[in-house]
């Protein structure tokens, strides 16, 4: 697949993910069900017209815009189901009708189009935004789709796709795209109940050498409208990596003599990898809107900064995720979930994601030959690492503050803990500033109030002891002896200039050598603009870390 089908592929996806004005797409008898990805999906189901006729079908394709070229190699009428079926439907990009760019469906089903409402969309020429929407099918079902590009390696292929109760707004699809009102009236000029996608089959590749896979025997847009999109979800998705032995060589080789050890070595799947896979059992993405942002662009308008609810990306969970290495599972993740991503004006402002009960095995990194490194990961509990994690974000744009925080937490492992508070990010101020020209307005007035890193082991460093004896040789006790020691020998060097940092890698070396706690803490009595973090720092570590009272410590 090339960059120009790739480029009109994603622009199809965006035309049908974004549109009109009725807050989610019309309704059918279909939608409902859809919205349950639990449920069969409707393009699996029989359906039938019974008062189906002869369609024109030369005066449906006649409502595409001149950018977009559609031909078939004969039509006729199914008594039966009352559908008009199509051959060898073929959609072409723009100025590559006779060659290769663009798919082609072997088979497509119309049912219920309107004709007198694709006249009347054709003929309202001065139809503004919100121009009445005309039903133009009731479905659209096409089989055998598959890219027309047969020059490279990569192959999309998709077994069916429904196109439930499309609606067009008089006027059309809008001829110039260009610009924030073209594309808003691009989106804008559409609806739908769904799209409902069965096999999709894709793969990308450049070469024989690497390519990545994507399969869903069921994907479905739901409810399409308003500049929003009720669901997109999916069922048994399935996403590969992969890579020769010879791509990973060459990485190896680009990154010098210490990349390729690494590449070769007993440690090589946790670096280089070369079959990684992961699925999903199922997919939900509900609630996406850009119906407020839309709004402004048919106007040709950027919104002002006082201007709310433009953007909300919804929410998004899914169930039974499971990571692969070769035909080895390495974690299966029962629940993953991002809550609603809300925006503030066009910045990101909330949202919450977290995971529970994920389980990890670790020896999935480890070919079958590698018995000592295997030993020593089971030996430390890594077969059967269970643990969570959470990410939070939250930015209040009125009173400026900001917090972001993210930890992992293991049975039996290592818990990771992050924590940062920003206050000064006003957003009045921050673009009141950008629009008088200062490029550095956010690092000049955000803040730092407070930082918290915290790593507490409990098996960690002994397996990676272990395993770095293993890849460089001697007896763990060797090289956990050797580390720290050489961090004091580099502190005794660093501290006659810097004690500060001389005592940060003294509580680093004293973590290496016995486990605990590491905390890395600042806390300035007052916030500390981050550009004078920048300026400082070119003046020493220790000059950096007295602004924000750094402290580096280790406990039990």
């Amino acid at each position: 697949m090339n960059l120009k089908f790739a480029v009109f592929i994603a622009a199809f996806s965006a035309i049908i993910s974004g549109c009109s004005d009725n807050g989610g797409g019309p309704t059918s008898s279909s939608k409902s069900g859809a919205g349950d990805i639990k449920t069969q999906s409707p393009i699996e189901k029989a359906y039938s017209d019974k008062d189906g006729e002869q369609l024109d079908v030369d005066q449906l394709l006649s409502l595409f815009p001149g950018y977009m070229q559609v031909r078939y190699a004969d039509a006729r009428f199914d008594d039966k189901s009352g559908a008009t079926v199509v051959s060898n439907l073929e959609f072409h990009a723009p100025g590559d009708y006779d060659g290769n760019n663009g798919f082609v469906a072997e088979r497509a089903e119309l049912y219920g189009v309107d004709l007198d409402a694709v006249e009347r969309v054709k003929a309202a020429t001065e139809a503004g935004a919100d121009a009445p929407m005309e039903p133009i099918f009731e479905k659209v079902r096409l089989f055998g789709l598959r890219a027309l590009d047969e020059e490279t390696p990569s192959t999309v292929k998709i077994g069916a796709v429904e196109l439930d109760h499309l609606r067009v707004r008089r006027g059309g699809i809008p001829e110039n795209d260009n610009g924030a009102s073209g594309v808003a009236g691009l989106f804008n000029a559409f609806d739908l109940a769904g799209v409902y996608f069965q096999d999709i089959d894709v793969t990308s590749a450049e070469d024989a050498d690497a390519s990545v896979k994507f399969f869903a025997p069921d994907l479905r847009f739901v409810g399409i409208g308003g500049g929003k999109l009720s669901a997109l979800l999916a069922k048994d998705l399935d996403y590969t990596i992969e890579q020769s032995p010879a791509a990973i060589a060459e990485a190896g080789r680009v990154l010098g003599p210490a990349g390729d050890i690494f590449v070769n070595g007993p440690l090589r799947g946790f670096i280089a990898p070369e079959h990684q896979r992961t699925t999903i059992e199922t997919f939900a993405w509900r609630n996406i809107d850009f119906s407020g942002l839309l709004a402004y662009g048919l106007r040709g308008e950027e919104p002002p900064i006082t201007a709310h609810d433009l953007i909300n990306l919804g929410e998004i969970r899914a169930d039974n995720m499971e990571a692969f290495l070769g035909d080895r599972r390495l974690s299966v993740v029962p629940e993953s979930v991002v809550s609603p991503m809300e925006f503030t004006w066009l910045a990101p402002s909330k949202f919450r994601a977290y995971t529970k009960g994920g389980e990890y095995d670790f020896t999935a990194y480890l070919p079958a030959e590698e018995t000592d490194a295997l030993a020593a990961l089971k030996k430390h509990g890594l077969d059967k690492v269970k643990g969570d994690s959470e990410f939070d974000y939250d930015w209040n744009a009125d009173k400026g503050g900001a917090s972001l925080s993210s930890k992992f937490d293991t049975t039996g492992f290592a818990d990771f803990n992050f924590d940062v508070a920003l206050d000064g990010l006003n957003l009045k101020t921050i673009h009141a500033a950008q629009q008088a020209g200062d490029n550095q307005a956010v690092m000049k007035l955000a803040r730092l109030k407070s930082l918290a890193i915290t790593l507490d082991d409990e098996t960690m460093l002994d397996a990676f002891y272990e395993l770095s004896a293993i890849q460089a040789g001697g007896s763990p006790e060797d090289v956990r002896a050797a580390t720290p020691s050489l961090l004091r020998f580099t502190a005794l060097e660093l501290g006659r200039n810097s004690p500060k940092l001389k005592s940060y890698i003294e509580a680093l070396a004293d973590f290496l050598q016995d486990g605990g706690r590491l905390e890395i803490r600042a806390a300035p009595e007052t916030p500390v603009p981050l550009s004078e973090i920048q300026a400082v720092a070119g003046q020493g570590p220790d000059a950096a870390a007295n602004l924000i009272a750094l402290t580096v410590t280790r406990s039990e």
